[in-house]
């Protein structure tokens, strides 16, 4: 069965992008996940709102640290975010700023 994963990006008013995703990233997505945070990191810092993803493997990581070496990322995983674990154990806020809650 595919993995479904749904995204929306939108400005905020410092001119970060502000990109929301809700599913999972694995192989059967990754290529949307990385399409959708690259046209955002076109455009300047990048905060990437990850809170209601179930699932992200390796690859999902490449891709966040990708875009943490060419812009300023943060990325939105609570405590309680069932990836957040994850990101700690990888160490991508050595490269990236990791938040509890996203900016308004």
């Amino acid at each position: 069965m595919a993995a479904d994963l749904w995204s929306e990006v939108r400005s905020l008013a410092d001119g970060r992008s502000l990109v929301s995703f809700v599913g999972e990233v694995d192989v059967t997505t990754v290529d949307q996940f990385r399409a959708t945070l690259a046209r955002a990191a076109g455009a300047g810092p990048v905060v990437a709102e990850l809170s209601e993803l179930t699932y992200l493997d390796s690859a999902g990581v490449d891709v966040l640290f990708d875009v943490a070496r060419r812009t300023h990322l943060e990325v939105v995983a609570g405590s309680q975010c069932p990836v957040r674990r994850l990101l700690d154990v990888v160490s991508l806020g050595a490269v990236a700023t990791l938040l509890d809650k996203a900016p308004r």
